[in-house]
């Protein structure tokens, strides 16, 4: 049997009392965790983002080498496996040539023109939706290009080659910087490569950085 006090019409005034309340803490609640989400995401782009270039740095860099050998894998263990560049990617590493030398002649600001004016270049030149700019040190890169080969890869090189030579960077004394010159390392991956390869390919990128903070240092 149905207690009576449950058959007593609520009047309209109550309900209001109790369900606005419970309607607002609920869309405050909602607001909360989108912008709580929204703080987390910020947070983790300010941390693989480099701030004077805004491109990744050397933690998305990794993160991204990681996860194109992933998605190579995936590729070949799909029907995908008939196109010729799925499940391939290179990483080229550059850094520039005597950069200590412009930072020494011109001053540190105008070398950090130049580092941020070779970063806009990098964007230009690689600008299919599978390749991905890094900075990942002091005048060092790194691009990441998903679904090509090393020879692609050179003939994307070339371009950027290309398109340094036409930089306009101020001095600091009325001229300008028209062109910088970089060295490169080119190496192909596969989803293929066993995680030997894999390490043995990344530690051949570490001796390039070494290298390089070697010629810097002369």
């Amino acid at each position: 049997m149905i207690p009576t006090w449950l058959l007593v019409p609520i009047p309209v005034w109550a309900l209001v009392l109790i369900v606005v309340p419970l309607v607002v803490a609920l869309a405050a609640l909602k607001r909360e965790r989108r912008l709580r989400k929204a703080a987390e995401q910020d947070a983790r782009q300010a941390w693989m983002t480099d701030p004077n270039t805004g491109i990744g740095n050397l933690r998305a860099f990794e993160e991204g080498r990681r996860k194109a050998h992933a998605r190579a894998r995936r590729q070949l263990a799909g029907e995908e496996r008939r196109k010729q560049t799925v499940g391939t990617y290179v990483c080229a590493e550059l850094d520039v040539v005597q950069f200590a030398r412009i930072n020494n002649t011109y001053g540190q600001r105008c070398g950090d023109r130049v580092i941020v004016a070779i970063a806009e270049v990098l964007r230009r030149t690689f600008v299919r939706p599978t390749d991905s700019v890094f900075r990942t040190g002091g005048d060092e890169f790194a691009i990441l290009m998903r679904d090509t080969t090393e020879e692609g890869a050179q003939v994307a090189i070339g371009r950027l080659k290309q398109n340094l030579r036409s930089l306009s960077v101020p001095d600091g004394r009325g001229g300008q910087i028209t062109s910088v010159e970089i060295r490169v390392n080119i190496t192909e991956g596969n989803g293929d490569m066993s995680d030997q390869q894999v390490a043995e390919m990344q530690e051949r990128s570490g001796t390039f950085e070494k290298e390089s903070l070697r010629r810097d240092s002369n």
